[in-house]
């Protein structure tokens, strides 16, 4: 857990830097805090891990190209179940076992 907040603080430090010089130390304090508040870091996580799995799962299967459908960008809304059954194999079971991990290899104080 404290290796997910200083990644998450070191890639942060550059927006808190532009920020402060910008609009001053408060004012960036204040929105990088909101940042955090508003799960930031987590999605971030989460979109590396989508191009982390797709890459992964590109160099086995190999041959990705772009394939012009001449459609615009759209987006639309997806059910709860839709999305689970998406990323769930990718994303979820790997939070999963990632967390179960860490919490049984951690030691109990003496």
């Amino acid at each position: 857990m404290m290796m997910l907040a200083g990644m998450g603080l070191l890639n942060t430090m550059p927006m808190l830097a532009t920020l402060t010089v910008e609009k001053g130390l408060l004012v960036a304090l204040g929105e990088v805090l909101q940042v955090f508040l508003s799960g930031g870091p987590m999605y971030f996580m989460f979109h590396i891990q989508t191009r982390a799995h797709y890459f992964y799962q590109t160099l086995l299967a190999g041959g990705a190209q772009y394939r012009a459908t001449g459609r615009g960008f759209v987006t639309h809304h997806s059910c709860f179940d839709d999305l689970y059954r998406f990323f769930a194999n990718s994303h979820f079971y790997l939070g999963f076992e990632g967390s179960v991990t860490g919490r049984t290899n951690t030691k109990a104080p003496s």
